[in-house]
């Protein structure tokens, strides 16, 4: 008969041979990742059991190894355990509620098998489950109008005034009270209180004078030396040593000097385009100055000559 060993032993190559094509997952340390393998082979020998197992890379590889059976690179496919939710059925008029539950055990592979159960134990009352519908749609109704509708339960005034009002009464009243008054006015009302042709022209010339000033440096061709060099001191003090250069020039012969005019008398040329360009600033403003001036006046005149037929 055969021994407790033999027995043993026969038992072991069993267990071996059902292990053969099991699956098991290996941890790669180049790739650092695990995959699912499967067993092909179980040797051993004074070091222990080792598995000798093959698998895919994702890239469809085929990869292999051998590793001691109880070593840390080695461990039991993963399960995940699924759960359905209760679904409920109208079956003649009878609610029935199914409590399904799942185990489905699955590998890296795909699912290997599942098996479900299923229990029919009968639900709560229609009228029951009628008021839970009615106070969902109620709420939802509610919290639809806070989303949609809530500014038009506020004050009016909490959508149209702006943060200045706050400090004064923010009614309906005051805010009208705000608003400006008609600009429109009367046909018999006097526009314009320039109405005498004398007056007009006096009004007329005093503008000219203030715009031929001599104050104003607009009118740069009648500068005196002096006044020529104060335009110097404010042009800078990079150019108050120019101002000998300058004693004999009046304000005439300084709106026609160029560049080379002023690179003539000893100025760099750096300095001579920054004093071409003020002197061009200052004939740009004097004909803007004059064009602003016969627009206004213009105007005016017209103005008075409407009112003049009118009456």
């Amino acid at each position: 008969g055969q021994t407790k060993a033999d027995n043993n032993n026969n038992n072991n190559k069993n267990k071996n041979n059902k292990m053969e094509r099991d699956k098991v997952q290996i941890f790669s340390n180049s790739h650092q990742e695990w995959y699912t393998a499967e067993i092909i082979d179980i040797l051993k020998d004074e070091e222990g059991e080792w598995l000798n197992v093959v698998w895919h890379r994702d890239n469809g590889e085929a990869m292999s190894k051998q590793v001691q059976r109880y070593s840390t690179d080695v461990r039991p496919v993963q399960v995940i355990f699924i759960y359905t939710t209760y679904v409920y059925i109208n079956l003649k008029n009878v609610q029935i509620l199914l409590s399904s539950f799942s185990n489905t055990f699955v590998t890296n592979n795909g699912i290997s098998f599942a098996y479900a159960y299923g229990t029919a134990k009968e639900s709560e009352s229609k009228k029951q489950v009628e008021e839970k519908k009615v106070n969902s749609k109620s709420l939802e109704d509610e919290i639809k109008q806070r989303r949609q509708g809530y500014k038009r339960r506020a004050p009016p005034f909490a959508r149209t005034c702006t943060g200045v009002l706050w400090q004064y009464p923010a009614t309906q009243s005051f805010r009208r009270a705000k608003k400006l008054d008609n600009v429109e006015e009367a046909e018999d009302e006097v526009y314009f209180q320039i109405i005498n042709f004398h007056y007009f022209d006096s009004f007329f010339f005093f503008f000219l004078r203030v715009f031929d000033n001599d104050d104003n440096p607009s009118g740069m061709e009648k500068w005196n030396a002096e006044q020529v060099s104060t335009w110097l001191k404010n042009a800078g003090s990079a150019y108050e040593k120019y101002i000998p250069k300058f004693r004999s020039v009046r304000g005439s012969k300084l709106k026609q000097m160029t560049e080379d005019d002023f690179c003539g008398i000893g100025l760099p040329k750096l300095h001579a385009v920054k004093l071409s360009l003020e002197i061009q600033k200052l004939i740009d403003k004097s004909i803007a100055k004059v064009n602003t001036l016969f627009v206004v006046m213009t105007y005016t005149h017209t103005q008075c000559i409407y009112k003049k037929n009118i009456y």
